[in-house]
C-alpha cells in the first residue's frame, strides 16, 4: 500500500508541475562595429617662450593660436595637436584626454600641460566614421624655469594620454 501511495503522489506531482510549465525563446543580439583607430597628424608645439622669471600660463587654442602673458614673449610657429579618429559611421565616442608633464632634457625640471578637451567629453563620428580632434591647452611655466627644450618624450616626461571609446 505504501508503494501505491508513493507512486500516486509522485504522479500527482509530475502532472501538477507540467500543467503549469511555460517556456520562451530568449533573444540574443550583438552589434559588431569597426574598431576605433586614431592617428596623430600634428603634435602640440607651444613655440619658443622667454620669461622674466615669473610663473605664468601660456595657452594654445585648438586652432594653434597662442596667448602669451605680458611677462613672457612667445615666438615661433605653434601648432595645436591634431588627431584623426576612425570607427563606425555616426557613432558617439567618449574622449578622456589626460594632463601631461613636459621635462627638460636632463629630466630635472618639469612643466604641466592641461589639455582643453575634458574627461568624458562626447563627440560623434561623421557619416564616413571619421572625426578630427584638435587639442590645445594650458602650459604652466614655473618661476625661473630653466632654459632648455621641454618635451613629454624626455626622461621624466609624461605623455598626454588620449582614451577613446564607443
Amino acid at each position: 500500500m505504501k508503494f501505491f501511495l508513493t507512486l500516486f503522489f509522485s504522479f500527482l506531482t509530475f502532472i501538477s508541475t507540467n500543467c503549469f510549465a511555460v517556456s520562451i525563446n530568449g533573444i540574443v543580439e550583438a552589434e559588431i562595429v569597426s574598431e576605433l583607430e586614431v592617428s596623430e597628424s600634428n603634435s602640440i608645439y607651444m613655440g619658443t617662450i622667454s620669461t622674466d622669471g615669473t610663473a605664468e600660463t601660456v595657452s594654445i587654442d585648438s586652432s594653434g593660436n597662442v596667448t602669451c602673458p605680458p611677462t613672457m614673449h612667445c615666438d615661433g610657429i605653434p601648432q595645436s595637436g591634431k588627431y584623426t579618429i576612425s570607427g563606425a559611421p555616426n557613432a558617439e565616442i567618449s574622449l578622456d584626454v589626460h594632463e601631461s608633464t613636459l621635462s627638460n632634457s636632463a629630466g630635472t625640471e618639469t612643466m604641466d600641460f592641461t589639455p582643453n578637451v575634458g574627461l568624458g567629453e562626447a563627440r560623434t563620428l561623421d557619416g564616413t566614421g571619421s572625426h578630427t580632434l584638435e587639442i590645445g591647452g594650458d602650459l604652466s611655466v614655473g618661476a625661473n624655469q630653466e632654459s632648455d627644450t621641454y618635451s613629454t618624450s624626455n626622461t621624466g616626461g609624461v605623455p598626454m594620454l588620449i582614451d577613446i571609446s564607443y
